[in-house]
């Protein structure tokens, strides 16, 4: 892959947007970006309602193959020690809060941790699998 384009801007691979402030405001990795009907989504904005949630110590979204919709949200929970949150409560409190694009229709898994690399960033490829 070209890490520099034809006008020499680096190719970092980053989404964003700026506002009309001027202001840069970071989305996330364009490999991140959940294909859903034909439209890129970010899941951060998901992956920001979980988190908001008390019973979730640490969640990600991602994207998993479906054959009409092309990727559905999928969420990966690690709850709260003690917490009895059921994935139905926690695909309610999401799906209540996003816009239809967003809503988990891949589902929540729970998981006692989520894979991270040496630095501490999560590896959504091995979620993918």
């Amino acid at each position: 892959r070209q890490v520099f384009d034809k006008d020499g801007f680096f190719c970092s691979g980053d989404a964003g947007f700026c506002n009309h402030q001027g202001h840069l405001f970071h989305r996330g990795r364009v490999s991140d970006l959940i294909t859903y009907k034909g439209v890129k989504v970010a899941p951060a904005e998901a992956e920001e309602v979980l988190m908001s949630h008390p019973a979730i110590l640490e969640a990600v979204v991602i994207g998993k193959a479906h054959p009409t919709d092309t990727q559905h949200c999928t969420a990966f929970v690690v709850r709260r020690p003690g917490s009895r949150v059921t994935e139905e409560e926690i695909a309610a409190f999401v799906n209540g809060q996003v816009d239809d694009m967003r809503k988990l229709r891949g589902g929540v898994h729970f998981v006692k941790s989520l894979p991270r690399i040496a630095v501490g960033k999560v590896i959504r490829k091995v979620l993918r699998t």
